[in-house]
């Protein structure tokens, strides 16, 4: 997970993916995911190490697409490098506890940072 920077547009402060981006124009979601995964957390991953998720239609202030992705990574927090005026902190969390805090804390998480966890862990 990723707290976002406090000086971010929405969602400053709280909790959130560890990495997400708006596709540009000339962009893919694919090319989209690869470059903000170095942007925001200094790893350098091709598609072949990530698992594309569901795609959802979101409606809310503005609707948007929203494509997920997955990556397992083995690396400590000390290999991540991320930019202070995207990112506030990183950290490794285990689903059951992540389910926990957004259960006791919704106020620290983003409203997408729930559809991170398994459908088993959210019942």
């Amino acid at each position: 997970m990723a707290r976002r920077a406090l000086t971010k547009k929405w969602g400053a402060g709280k909790w959130a993916t560890a990495a997400a981006g708006t596709v540009e124009e000339g962009e893919t979601y694919d090319s989209n995911i690869v470059k903000e995964i170095y942007e925001e957390l200094g790893v350098t991953l091709g598609l072949e190490n990530l698992t594309r998720g569901s795609k959802l239609f979101v409606r809310g202030s503005h609707d948007y697409f929203l494509q997920w992705y997955f990556a397992t990574l083995d690396k400590t927090i000390n290999e991540f490098t991320v930019p202070p005026e995207e990112v506030a902190a990183i950290r490794w969390i285990a689903p059951k506890e992540l389910h926990r805090e957004f259960a006791t804390h919704p106020e620290h998480f983003t409203k997408g940072a729930l559809q991170c966890l398994p459908v088993s862990l959210t019942e």
